[in-house]
């Protein structure tokens, strides 16, 4: 959403435009005008494309940085346990791995291999007349 009314976000092709103007050292308040961003915007993709010039193609990293409250290790500990009771619970594998991390986590790490619905199929009751 942009920031200022009448702006627009930029767009893969206004990123081309942009790479184009940078290199003939067009004035920033012309882009700026030219493609309908902001002056603020201009200089970030251009400090972006000064550093990589793939930032263009690239977008975002996908990456923060931030340390996984799941190891490998960890991971690899949760699937064996549900190989082994593949219908105990996650509170159950959290306690017995003794693993400090939300359930929640537990469960991506769990889809994510493709583990996706641990619970036994409802068994229809039948009586004498079935």
């Amino acid at each position: 959403m942009p920031r200022h009314p009448g702006q627009e976000d930029i767009t893969p092709e206004n990123k081309g435009k942009l790479c184009a103007l940078l290199e003939r050292n067009v004035a920033i308040a012309n882009i700026a005008e030219e493609l309908n961003l902001s002056i603020s915007q201009i200089y970030r993709w251009k400090r972006k494309f000064a550093e990589d010039e793939n930032a263009f193609a690239n977008g975002r990293k996908g990456v923060c940085g931030r340390k996984r409250s799941l190891s490998e290790n960890d991971v690899n500990n949760v699937l064996n346990v549900i190989r082994e009771r593949p219908f105990s619970s996650i509170r159950a594998i959290q306690e017995r791995l003794h693993l400090n991390c939300c359930r929640q986590t537990i469960w991506r790490a769990m889809t994510k291999a493709n583990y996706k619905c641990r619970r036994p199929a409802h068994k229809i009751d039948y009586d004498n007349d079935n």
